[in-house]
């Protein structure tokens, strides 16, 4: 869950291309990445509270970087709903709570889009 804090750090008026953009952005450096990542960091990602959290880790990262590589450079506005859905409830969901640097979760800007966005398709 998002709360009204996090959801403000979004700000007002961002576009959807925008957000589009910084979610893309942040999930290109997490999968170029994740090889380099300190196991410390990784098991941030596998395990919760001592248990695996994600058992299919593997298969998860394998199918978001198949959905990150056909994301288009500029996207419609169905573009950024479906990938908000994603953020929220698919391939993306193990990094919901992910900030990007400027301290902005993913969850943040998919619950943005899906809330300011829907009605206009």
């Amino acid at each position: 869950m998002i709360s009204q804090d996090e959801l403000a750090k979004v700000g007002t008026g961002v576009s959807h291309e925008k957000i589009f953009q910084k979610i893309k952005s942040h999930y290109e450096y997490f999968f170029k990445n994740w090889s380099t990542f300190p196991q410390a960091i990784k098991s941030m990602y596998v395990v919760s509270n001592g248990c695996k959290a994600h058992p299919t880790l593997i298969t998860l990262i394998d199918n978001a970087k198949s959905i990150v590589r056909a994301l288009p450079k500029v996207p419609t506005l169905q573009d950024s709903i479906d990938l908000a859905i994603i953020v929220r409830s698919g391939d993306f969901e193990f990094l919901y709570h992910d900030s990007d640097s400027d301290g902005v979760k993913m969850g943040a800007y998919a619950r943005y889009i899906l809330d300011n966005f829907i009605d206009e398709v």
